[in-house]
């Protein structure tokens, strides 16, 4: 099957700042891109929330913003009680050269594995 995406994704660690709330998580994605992120939450939030983001990427640390653009709620056992939420991330205010760094990176990730 081709792939139809933009971006390639790739799974990377990453630090994510909600923007307007004190809470920071500290998460691997369950991948990322140069147009953006997924990760899984314990929080649902709405649509078209504004984020901070911090990509730690070891060599070069990527700062920008980024908006919700899809959640999707993952149901837990009746034992755990506690829901899931898989959050589709896009970035709104990434420098170039921070995107070229990125797809770069994943790109080389990529290609290695």
């Amino acid at each position: 099957m081709e792939e139809r995406r933009k971006f390639p994704r790739l799974k990377y660690p990453c630090k994510l700042i909600l923007g307007g709330e004190d809470k920071v998580y500290s998460l691997h994605t369950e991948n990322i891109s140069a147009g953006g992120l997924r990760v899984i939450l314990e929080k649902k939030l709405a649509i078209n929330t504004p984020l901070s983001i911090e990509l730690g990427l070891g060599l070069k640390d990527i700062k920008c913003k980024g908006r919700v653009v899809w959640v999707i709620d993952i149901k837990s056992p009746p034992i755990e009680k506690a829901d899931l939420f898989d959050t589709g991330i896009e970035f709104t205010q990434i420098e170039p050269q921070d995107r070229e760094t990125l797809r770069e990176l994943i790109e080389r990730i990529l290609k290695s594995s």
